[in-house]
């Protein structure tokens, strides 16, 4: 998944920020529970994301947990 020029990354019907200073690089998804990923640059972990966890942002939004 390349990250796009705002920081963006679209995957499954979803966008979620991941950091424009990450801009044009591309990150890896790891599964780690039901809904549960750990996101990736290269081989450091840099945070992480419930796909199930909307409450307080709209419904297609998410920011990245580090």
């Amino acid at each position: 998944n390349r990250v796009s020029s705002g920081g963006l990354i679209y995957w499954r019907s979803m966008r979620i920020y991941i950091g424009y200073l990450l801009t044009g690089q591309s990150v890896g998804f790891e599964p780690v529970g039901d809904g549960l990923w750990d996101v990736y640059f290269g081989p450091l972990k840099i945070g992480h994301f419930d796909e199930r966890c909307t409450a307080g942002e709209k419904d297609d939004y998410l920011t990245l947990r580090v």
